[in-house]
């Protein structure tokens, strides 16, 4: 029973990152990135079609989130253990320091920084990726959700655990 419980808390919790991100997405201009087939990342206009500008060769990629503000696109790319920070405003193309397994990302509103779940650790990275700003550890395939009211990041864990942390990540 307890298993099936946290299993359940996990999927309701990714769900609701989803629809914070879905909205976050929204709010920036209607745009939304999008990962094709695990390899390819591109944008969809808000009319529904395809930019033709298009982010290939990017193998296990797991997840694009923008920041609503500046339009900053957050790539997680699980095979490199690698996360991306790509400006679209100057085409900049950046890479982070090494996370391993990163797959879920989380935009803060408020001030541009970024939560990311990796396989064992969840690292709060300034807005403009030159560092790591919190790091929680012992976590296991976390997913993160920010609250955009109060920049609060939501942490689930797979094997059941959940925590509220605040800016410095403490719980």
């Amino acid at each position: 029973m307890e298993k099936r419980f946290s299993k359940t808390l996990h999927l309701a919790l990714t769900t609701l990152a989803l629809i914070m991100a879905s909205h976050l997405h929204a709010a920036y201009n209607g745009e939304c990135w999008v990962v094709s087939n695990g390899d390819t990342v591109y944008k969809l206009l808000p009319n529904g079609n395809a930019d033709p500008t298009i982010i290939p060769g990017l193998t296990q990629a797991q997840a694009a989130v923008v920041d609503p503000k500046t339009g900053t696109v957050w790539i997680a790319v699980s095979a490199a253990n690698a996360v991306f920070r790509f400006d679209p405003a100057t085409n900049e193309f950046k890479q982070l320091p090494e996370i391993k397994r990163p797959h879920s990302i989380s935009v803060n509103p408020r001030d541009g920084t970024v939560w990311i779940g990796g396989l064992d650790v969840v690292q709060k990275v300034s807005a403009d990726g030159s560092q790591f700003l919190a790091t929680i550890v012992d976590v296991y395939e976390p997913e993160v959700a920010v609250n955009p009211t109060d920049g609060t990041c939501w942490v689930t864990a797979s094997r059941g655990t959940i925590a509220r942390n605040g800016p410095t990540g403490a719980v």
